[in-house]
């Protein structure tokens, strides 16, 4: 491909949450020069466009993340994708999109082999919105079974210990829980009322104490 790619300007966002939904609006105006779409710029505001980060299924974000250093390339990609449809737009189909994206992330000093993960995924999510040929997306799918003979496994790993440490600090908190519930009781059961006096009166001084 001819031609020099450059992204120029901060990314700044504005994160919001509205009904649980989380929503990054561009601050400032980045601008892009690429031999497949030209000069154009990603303009700031809430009018113009939101985004959702680097959207990632969750067992593999421990792998890929939504931060980093792709976040400035895939704040475009999302803006490129959310105005596919509209007359004089940069891109008039996704995997010009995706390649835009996978080489503003080498401009922005993202690693080969993590980029080329990150450029994997999302033309498996082009695949799978039906934007390509039958050749292309079955390449893409040939081209994604052998990093998941290394990847899946270690996602299981990763998300199976996640699971364990999560439920032994739900375990845990029941049983500091539990054992509180049961001191109190005991304070108050079998006439031992100087118990329950001398757990409240320690309680009370916890609480001036702090």
């Amino acid at each position: 491909m001819r031609g020099e790619v450059t992204i120029s300007g901060r990314l700044v966002l504005e994160h919001r949450v509205v009904d649980g939904r989380e929503s990054f609006t561009p601050l400032e105006a980045i601008e892009v020069d690429h031999p497949l779409t030209g000069a154009f710029v990603m303009p700031p505001g809430r009018c113009c466009f939101t985004s959702d980060l680097a959207s990632v299924p969750w067992p593999f974000a421990w792998l890929i993340g939504r931060t980093g250093v792709h976040l400035r390339a895939a704040v475009i990609h999302d803006w490129l994708l959310h105005g596919l449809d509209r007359p004089g737009w940069p891109c008039v189909a996704r995997t010009d999109a995706d390649r835009v994206f996978s080489d503003l992330m080498a401009v922005d000093g993202v690693p080969h082999g993590r980029r080329q993960l990150i450029y994997l995924a999302v033309s498996l999510a082009t695949v799978a919105e039906g934007d390509v040929g039958i050749r292309r997306s079955f390449f893409t799918v040939m081209a994604a079974l052998l990093p998941s003979v290394v990847i899946l496994p270690a996602t299981v790993v990763v998300v199976g210990t996640r699971s364990v440490l999560v439920a032994m600090e739900r375990l845990l908190e029941l049983s500091v829980v539990a054992g509180r519930r049961v001191r109190f009781v005991v304070g108050r059961c079998g006439g031992q009322l100087d118990g329950r006096r001398r757990y409240e009166s320690f309680d009370s001084r916890e609480a001036e104490a702090a």
